[in-house]
């Protein structure tokens, strides 16, 4: 997916080479298995799916803290790299054959895999902690984005309806490599009305209606980045929002997608929850 990210971009006119890009070397890649890991868990869930864009994330994470995880750094190194990777791959098929009953994968395969996309991202990779740490100590501005809320956040989101990383903003100086780092100022960017992809809670979407509600999808293009999947939308949630932006520590708010309202006569916002009637 980065490798067709790069690509798209490059046809695109956008340029893109290691002057203006750095992955770190530390990074976990997404093996195959990952996704297909991640699809059969999906279909062993059946009727009560966690809403994943099986793209192999949650299993991915989860060999991360296993220490089951390759990271790109290894590309550099080949023996080493496929010695590794063939006793990762010796404990991944037995949970995708022993567990899910499905088709095992090859050394060889996976070596191909790697040997394909690593020739591809080698420029790219370098020490992103050393690089801001002298960016920071030049005095240079750094600027994290961040693509989930809090709701999604994997210890103070909607457990088990999350993703599989921390997405608040004081996660951000860990996750680039700059652990010292001292956030100065908090964004929180914010829609003017509610959506939500994946499974699980979410209050807003019985506000209005389907009807409603699909009259908003299609006005602001409520499609799922990754997966094109219909998003979940609804109202604006000001219970869910505050929640949210207190656990970001939000020092000022941008409001998006305000227009995408404009053809509404009333703008429903909701001010609070009741349960079982009160």
């Amino acid at each position: 997916h980065l490798c067709g990210e790069i690509e798209r971009l490059h046809d695109a006119g956008v340029y893109i080479s290691p002057e203006n890009l750095m992955i770190s070397s530390r990074a976990i890649i997404v093996m195959p298995y990952h996704v297909a890991l991640d699809g059969l868990e999906e279909a062993r869930l059946s009727d009560k799916p966690y809403g994943s864009t099986k793209r192999g994330i949650a299993p991915v994470y989860g060999d991360k803290y296993m220490k089951k995880g390759i990271m790109l750094g290894e590309l550099f190194d080949r023996e080493y790299l496929i010695d590794h990777l063939s006793d990762v791959l010796e404990f991944k098929n037995l949970q995708i054959t022993r567990v899910y009953g499905g088709e095992p994968f090859s050394l060889e395969s996976m070596v191909e895999y790697l040997d394909t996309y690593g020739e591809i991202l080698k420029p790219y990779i370098g020490d992103t902690s050393a690089y801001l740490r002298k960016a920071a100590h030049e005095g240079k501005k750094i600027l994290y984005e961040a693509q989930l809320g809090v709701l999604r956040d994997i210890d103070f989101g909607i457990y088990p309806y999350t993703t599989s990383s921390n997405a608040i903003a004081a996660y951000a100086p860990v996750g680039s490599g700059l652990p010292t780092a001292k956030i100065d100022e908090v964004i929180g960017v914010v829609k003017a009305y509610s959506t939500c992809v994946g499974a699980g809670p979410f209050a807003a979407e019985n506000a209005m209606g389907e009807d409603w509600n699909e009259q908003l999808r299609k006005a602001g293009g409520e499609y799922g980045a990754a997966t094109g999947r219909p998003r979940r939308v609804g109202p604006f949630d000001c219970v869910a929002s505050r929640y949210g932006l207190a656990m970001q520590g939000a020092d000022k708010i941008a409001l998006t997608k305000l227009d995408v309202l404009s053809s509404l006569k009333e703008i429903p916002v909701i001010t609070g929850y009741k349960l079982d009637g009160m």
